[in-house]
């Protein structure tokens, strides 16, 4: 029963560095993820300087007797431009991007809180102050709080 206990503990510990290793590994794909929706959304206001850009030529190029045509030439290159497969191309890798932020910051919370968690569990295990990879380098010897009941109670009767 003795060593059943001192493997929860090691268990525990061990679920704490796993735990804490997943974190940072979610952590680094969120920030990867980030970069990607910045770096798209940089190129997507780059295409609409482009749009202005091409929008002003036109402008600047027409005369005031046709204006209509004018009107007709922005509307169809804004309409071009707005379904241009890069354009959507990128307007989908955005949407897919801040998808998995969003999810990538779910799992994040949720491996914080069962980290949180099982960290109180250990604690409440093997005390507050003790040092927890001191007991995954030699947890031979180290005794739980559950072992130590057990000794002292049996030293009572």
């Amino acid at each position: 029963m003795l060593r059943n206990q001192s493997f929860t503990g090691d268990a525990a510990a061990t679920k704490i560095v796993e735990l804490a290793k997943k974190n940072r590994e979610i952590t680094a794909e969120t920030e990867s993820e980030k970069a990607k929706v910045k770096q798209l959304n940089n190129k997507v206001k780059e295409l609409e300087k482009e749009l202005q850009a091409a929008v002003e030529k036109i402008r600047s190029l027409g005369g005031g007797d046709d204006a209509g045509i004018k009107q007709s030439t922005l509307k169809m290159i804004e309409g071009n431009l707005a379904e241009s497969p890069e354009v959507k191309a990128l307007q989908e890798k955005l949407t897919t991007a801040n998808f998995k932020v969003m999810e990538y910051r779910n799992q994040l919370q949720s491996a914080k809180q069962e980290l949180k968690m099982t960290q109180k569990l250990l604690a409440n295990e093997v005390g507050e102050d003790v040092n927890i990879q001191s007991l995954l380098t030699n947890s031979g010897s180290w005794r739980g709080r559950a072992q130590q009941i057990l000794v002292l109670q049996s030293k009572v009767r």
